[in-house]
């Protein structure tokens, strides 16, 4: 494991709390899928949730292409106002990971929604003068 990756779990599990619980769940990947960091309850189903999650972002970053968008900051929301998935990225040098949130029985998505691009933001910043180690 490379030492922004260890920083990023370091960031995430220092800045965790800001999240109730029972409302958030997080998976950390690579963009191949390999997970660095979880604190998903459902472990039988994690290594799915990677694989298939990756592979959506994937497909979607494709698909934002023929748009013409171009940002290095993605994000990507599937389901409803109650219960869903919702992805962003994080840039460390060269390399890309992937927070994936899936969130359930919130009354304000909105609300987790904005708490994951500031703990991404938070997260880039605390990485920002940091070397990237070789993957």
């Amino acid at each position: 494991m490379s030492n922004n990756q260890l920083r990023i779990i370091e960031g995430l599990e220092k800045n965790i709390s800001m999240f109730p619980e029972k409302e958030a769940q997080f998976v950390v990947t690579r963009p191949d899928g390999i997970m660095i960091w979880s604190n998903f309850k459902d472990k039988k189903r994690l290594q799915e949730l990677s694989a298939l999650g990756c592979g959506l972002w994937q497909s979607a970053r494709q698909m934002a292409k023929f748009s013409g968008q171009r940002s290095t900051v993605n994000v990507l929301s599937f389901g409803g106002s109650a219960e869903g998935l919702y992805a962003t990225n994080i840039k460390v040098s060269e390399h890309e990971y992937i927070i994936f949130m899936n969130y359930k029985k919130t009354l304000n998505p909105a609300k987790l929604k904005l708490k994951l691009r500031a703990l991404r933001q938070l997260l880039e910043d605390f990485l920002f003068f940091v070397k990237e180690d070789e993957v």
